[in-house]
């Protein structure tokens, strides 16, 4: 699946990586969940740089569910305008 997601420091989380990523809100994601990804991918991107990515969800006995990004897949930068927009079209539920 492809999710919004977004660059942002890591400020007390359980994680040694100083950036993170997350799911946009608005997307049926909890604001809690991460998205696993490589470092390089974390810092290609500005803290707070928007981008679409194909994510899988991940649940490890030792942990909670996450997201994991697909390695093959290149990220999709987006404005702030197209990332709403994303998640508008592909995310919320037309009456």
């Amino acid at each position: 699946m492809h999710v919004v997601v977004e660059t942002f420091l890591n400020k007390g989380e359980p994680s040694t990586a100083k950036r993170r990523v997350r799911a946009l809100e608005g997307q049926g994601i909890a604001p809690n969940i991460r998205v696993q990804c490589s470092r390089g991918m974390r810092e290609e991107f500005r803290l707070g740089q928007r981008f679409l990515l194909e994510v899988n969800w991940l649940n490890r006995e030792t942990s909670d569910a996450f997201l994991s990004a697909n390695y093959r897949d290149k990220p999709q930068p987006l404005s702030d305008e197209e990332a709403l927009r994303y998640i508008a079209d592909n995310f919320t539920k037309h009456r």
